[in-house]
């Protein structure tokens, strides 16, 4: 995501018109990539306090994007998310309260350029009854993506007429999933959902289940689309199944995609992954609005992007 980010940066130089422009980076996780709530809302206060600062570009994680929605919204800053999946942060329906409870003015300052789990956790349940599985078993690592997307995914699954055969919230700062398994084994699904990310346990399950011999299949959203994955788990990774709220990079088939894809190669000497393609939209769009916006101040960038359509 940083690096799509960057490259549309460095496309422009770094420049709108006269004005020279900052991309000031933060983190919000751990050593083990697992965000934390007290980093992320440092971050936001920090990019609040900073006068110079005109919008705000994240986080990554949904659950994170709930603690730095409601600070910035009272801040008047823009915020633009490429992956913040949870529907509930900007669609009504989802979960109590949501998503009025994010903004605490009545307007809205939230943006994202990605597709949401409204659509994604069903489609997966699709394509579950296109593999041929007939049955499940749903983990989740807790969170509001992680959780939300498989009540998603298994809602849709036994519409569709799969059996649930057990649902368990795992503890994402586990060093061993042994036990959750066990009982998995026993339930002998054809496929097991986990709703969660690479950092809060999907590799390890991953590993453990085939230490365990449970020949189960693993599929999980676009959180497990990481070749961070495939670092952690090794051979264990083979054959696991990930849904995306895109299109792949190497698929892009538009010139704009095209051009994105042979840019990225060129600054990074590797090819884009999922994400990078949705970070360097969300950079792109921001600085579009800012290019035609009457001053570089929140308000004109807030007003901007509440109005900006058909990007390509």
């Amino acid at each position: 995501i940083v690096k799509g980010i960057q490259l549309a940066f460095d496309q422009i130089e770094s420049r709108v018109g006269n004005t020279e422009i900052s991309l000031v980076i933060r983190d919000d996780g751990d050593e083990n990539g697992q965000w934390q709530a007290e980093a992320e809302e440092a971050n936001a206060r920090q990019a609040i306090s900073d006068d110079a600062a005109i919008a705000y570009l994240g986080p990554m994680n949904s659950g994170a994007a709930q603690i730095s929605i409601p600070l910035t919204n009272r801040a008047g800053l823009a915020q633009i998310s490429p992956s913040t999946t949870w529907p509930g942060l900007t669609k009504p329906g989802f979960a109590q309260g949501q998503p009025a409870i994010f903004y605490p003015t009545g307007q809205r300052n939230f943006f994202r350029t990605c597709g949401t789990d409204d659509v994604q956790g069903p489609a997966a349940a699709e394509w579950a009854r296109e593999l041929g599985f007939r049955s499940f078993y749903v983990l989740d690592d807790g969170e509001a993506y992680g959780a939300g997307i498989a009540a998603l995914f298994s809602q849709r699954a036994v519409q569709l007429g799969l059996t649930d055969l057990g649902r368990q919230t795992i503890d994402k700062r586990a060093t061993d999933f042994r036990e959750v398994l066990t009982a998995v084994k026993q339930a002998a699904p054809d496929v097991v959902y986990f709703g969660g990310t690479v950092a809060n346990g999907a590799a390890l399950l991953v590993q453990q289940m085939r230490a365990l011999n449970i020949e189960a299949a693993f599929m999980g959203p676009d959180a497990v689309l990481d070749t961070t994955l495939i670092d952690i788990a090794g051979p264990a990774a083979e054959g696991v199944y990930a849904t995306f709220v895109g299109a792949p990079p190497d698929q892009l088939q538009t010139e704009i995609g095209q051009e994105f894809t042979a840019a990225y190669r060129q600054k990074y000497g590797e090819a884009p992954e999922a994400y990078a393609l949705l970070g360097y939209d969300a950079a792109r769009t921001l600085i579009t609005v800012m290019q035609q916006a009457p001053a570089l101040d929140r308000a004109s960038v807030l007003a901007g992007l509440a109005v900006a359509r058909d990007y390509e």
